[in-house]
């Protein structure tokens, strides 16, 4: 409730580790005033950059047209 600075919160498309709306639709409504928020595509590693091939887990496999 004391956030005064402007937030912008971003949400992956594709997130299959936490879904939409558990992750950051309970943030957008407690936040005072309205953030900026944009869904981008991609999963829930999307946002790890650089991301490099030997990660474990497959983490690193994005659907083509994702750009880091």
């Amino acid at each position: 409730a004391d956030v005064a600075a402007s937030v912008r919160l971003y949400r992956a498309e594709a997130d299959d580790v936490v879904r939409h709306p558990f992750n950051e639709e309970r943030l957008r409504r407690v936040l005072p005033r309205p953030p900026e928020y944009a869904v981008v595509p991609g999963g829930h590693f999307v946002f790890v950059s650089p991301c490099r091939r030997s990660t474990p887990g497959g983490l690193c496999r994005d659907t083509s047209g994702i750009d880091r």
